[in-house]
């Protein structure tokens, strides 16, 4: 009778597709993903997260949302800056539109998103001074990592064995914009690269950043962002079934030898003595092969291509706890210096965040929370893991 006890060394649970399997089993899911595939894709559906111009919840798909849809107020019928005015725009709240006096420095007609890029193309970021131009003006720029980055060994999310990209995902730029007396517009060119890389289903995005202005910039903060939208020019790559191992041996097997019939040898003259069983030769002893020993590391599996995530800044740090509001449990919680993703099931959550400098939370291409140091959101997720709502 065998016995046999195991001990669990660490708690929680580990996806099943990222244990240790034979070649057969490897080789058969390998080829169900691949038949299956197009099934697959047709079962996927998208859910765009709703904007309502005119409503005063202002989102970052709009340049601005003051509450109604009337023309001459600094934010018109489309919720599109007006020309000459400037608008205060936080996220998830009214916007105030007003005609600046002061000297004052925003991306033109108060632009802070400029979505889908394509890759291997040079974007022109306009930069304009509204108010008083009677005097000099600087401001300076720079561009900063998000979920897109600079550096091509960092590029390496999609790359087989996360080897570095062929390039990052763009040029960085930093300098300083200086306006003469009577100058309204200066631009900012940025180079948006061909990484030669799948880059995931969602747009990747990086950040141009205005700051160290001796001129106001709208809203009254010290920097102004204007997000990059990414959009890839790489396919996915195509999963191509593991050949099936052959049912024959690749090797040939020893050929078993039979041990030799023992000779009976007297070992004493006297003939009633019992002869000793002596073998003239030892047997053949068959070869061992040791098991192939199983890989040290296995690929990190990532919850989908497209779900809510918190991405950091110029490696600041934030600390999160995201709680279901229905059950009051704890369901995500770390720290992260660049992006944590949060693989949520549907539902309702409340995400307190502690950062040492700026952070987003979005979903695919939604910008949904822009925030500085800790906040407190409230929001819902659909089946896909993307964002629906901010509840109040």
């Amino acid at each position: 009778t065998m016995s046999a006890s195991v001990e669990v060394s660490t708690s929680g649970g580990v996806p099943e597709s990222a244990m240790p399997v034979d070649l057969t089993q490897q080789a058969n899911a390998a080829g169900e993903e691949a038949a299956d595939e197009e099934a697959v894709e047709e079962e996927l559906t998208e859910v765009t997260l709703v904007v309502t111009c005119g409503d005063g919840v202002y989102m970052t798909a709009e340049g601005c949302d003051d509450g109604n849809l009337d023309d001459g107020d600094g934010c018109d019928a489309n919720c599109t800056v007006e020309a000459g005015y400037t608008c205060d725009n936080q996220v998830s709240f009214e916007s105030t539109c007003s005609i600046p006096t002061e000297a004052t420095i925003q991306f033109e007609n108060g632009v802070t998103s400029y979505p889908s890029v394509d890759e291997n193309s040079t974007l022109a970021l306009v930069v304009e001074r509204l108010g008083d131009n009677s005097t000099t003006c600087s401001v300076g720029f720079t561009t900063v990592d998000s979920d897109a980055t600079a550096n091509a060994t960092r590029n390496n999310d999609y790359t087989p064995g996360n080897a570095p990209a062929a390039s990052g995902d763009y040029e960085s730029q930093a300098g300083t914009l200086f306006f003469d007396v009577g100058d309204t517009r200066m631009s900012i060119s940025v180079k948006v690269l061909n990484d030669e890389t799948y880059d995931g289903a969602a747009d990747e995005t990086f950040v141009v950043r205005l700051q160290d202005s001796d001129c106001a910039l709208v809203g009254g903060g010290a920097t102004l962002d204007a997000y990059v939208e990414i959009r890839d020019a790489n396919p996915a790559p195509t999963a191509a079934p593991t050949a099936m191992p052959s049912s024959s041996p690749t090797t040939e097997g020893p050929t078993a030898a039979p041990s030799p019939v023992p000779t009976l040898s007297p070992t004493t003259s006297d003939p009633t003595a019992m002869p000793s069983l002596e073998p003239t030769s030892s047997p053949t002893e068959l070869p061992t092969s040791s098991p192939t020993p199983l890989p040290s590391s296995f690929p990190s599996i990532a919850c989908g291509d497209v779900t809510t995530r918190l991405t950091t800044f110029d490696d600041s740090s934030l600390e999160y706890v995201v709680t279901n509001r229905t059950s009051g449990d704890a369901v995500a919680t770390g720290t992260t210096t660049w992006i944590a993703w949060l693989c949520l099931t549907q539902g309702c959550y409340e995400l307190n965040a502690t950062a040492s400098g700026d952070w987003i939370m979005s979903a695919g291409d939604q910008r949904a929370v822009v925030a500085t140091g800790s906040a407190l959101v409230d929001f819902c997720v659909d089946a896909s893991g993307d964002l629906v709502s901010f509840p109040a």
